[in-house]
């Protein structure tokens, strides 16, 4: 028996159904390798494009939200060191999200488990940390109204020696990951 559905909640369950797709084919890449490794799994985007926001400490490159089916988005970017003293990403929040949390992707016992991040995201001295698929990553979780594409979210960004960074991040489709 088919039941009738509104366009909304088939067109809700239809990004829903893409979003778990996505999560699973972003494990996949992970190819056994935890999060802490010096391996970057997956990148975005084969060379930095143009910077977010630049400062005399570091860079913010390539920030996306793919466009979320749920009421949870994942955020993701480089971050560059530009004065050789490294630092440290300690906390993300925005005005969208009723909570962010800095996560990781380990593998325990041959699966990709996703798990928050107490200590923040080192970067290394003249380093690049790339917080992609299958990685570090931010989760906006909590989502108090429906991300649209092409659509500018406000994030700022904790550092424990650049201080407070705020950047506007793109929503997009998943399409424009790769």
């Amino acid at each position: 028996m088919i039941l009738p559905c509104s366009v909304a909640f088939r067109s809700r369950l239809s990004r829903f159904s893409l979003t778990v797709l996505v999560v699973l084919i972003a494990a996949c890449f992970d190819h056994g390798h935890s999060a802490s490794s010096d391996h970057e799994p997956m990148a975005l985007t084969s060379e930095l494009s143009v910077a977010v926001i630049e400062t005399s400490q570091l860079a913010i490159y390539d920030a996306v939200i793919p466009q979320p089916a749920s009421d949870t988005a994942a955020l993701y970017f480089t971050i560059v060191d530009r004065d050789g003293e490294g630092d440290r990403l300690l906390s993300v929040t925005s005005p969208v999200a009723s909570i962010a949390h800095l996560h990781s992707v380990v593998v325990e016992n041959g699966r990709s488990l996703m798990k928050p991040v107490e200590d923040g995201i080192t970067l290394s001295p003249s380093g690049i940390r790339k917080l992609v698929p299958g990685s570090f990553h931010v989760m906006l979780m909590g989502l108090k109204k429906d991300l649209v594409v092409d659509e500018m979210v406000d994030v700022r960004l904790e550092f424990e020696r650049a201080g407070t960074l705020m950047i506007q991040v793109p929503v997009v489709t998943y399409l424009h990951l790769h």
